[in-house]
C-alpha cells in the first residue's frame, strides 16, 4: 500500500513540476503582429515581413497610424509574398495609406497537434496510464 502511495505522490509531483516548468505566453500578446510599411502605390501596398515564414496571399489585415494610436486607416489583403516583402491590395480606406503607417495582421494559430503543449499532455497522460495501470 506504502508503495502505491509512493506512485501517486511521484507522478503528481512531476506533472506539477512539468506544468510549473511550461511558459505561459498570454495571446493579447503575441496574436498581432505588425510590419513597417515601404512603399505605397495606387491601390495597393508592399510591407516587409522580415523572417515571417507564416505570411501567405489572403491573409487579411489593417493598416494603423501609430502616431495617432492605432487609429484605422485601411483594410488591405495580401496578394503575393516574395523574399522578405508581402504586396497587398488595400480594400477599403479612410484616409490615403503612407509610409509611416504600420500593417496590422493577426499570426494564425498552430493546428493542436503542432503545439508542444498538446504533445506535453499526451506524454504525460502516457507515463500517468502505465504508472496506474502497473499499480493496480
Amino acid at each position: 500500500m506504502a508503495f502505491i502511495h509512493y506512485v501517486r505522490r511521484a507522478v503528481a509531483g512531476t506533472a506539477l513540476a512539468v506544468l510549473a516548468a511550461t511558459p505561459i505566453v498570454a495571446r493579447a500578446q503575441s496574436a498581432e503582429t505588425r510590419f513597417a510599411v515601404t512603399s505605397v502605390g495606387d491601390s495597393t501596398l508592399n510591407f516587409s515581413v522580415g523572417t515571417s515564414k507564416w505570411m501567405q496571399p489572403g491573409h487579411k489585415g489593417i493598416v494603423v497610424d501609430p502616431r495617432r494610436q492605432d487609429v484605422l486607416i485601411a483594410r488591405i489583403a495580401v496578394l503575393s509574398v516574395s523574399g522578405s516583402t508581402a504586396t497587398a491590395v488595400i480594400t477599403g480606406q479612410t484616409t490615403t495609406v503612407e509610409t509611416t503607417h504600420i500593417a496590422l495582421f493577426e499570426r494564425p494559430v498552430a493546428r493542436i497537434y503542432r503545439r508542444n503543449e498538446f504533445w506535453l499532455g499526451v506524454a504525460i497522460g502516457a507515463v500517468a496510464g502505465l504508472l496506474g495501470g502497473a499499480v493496480f
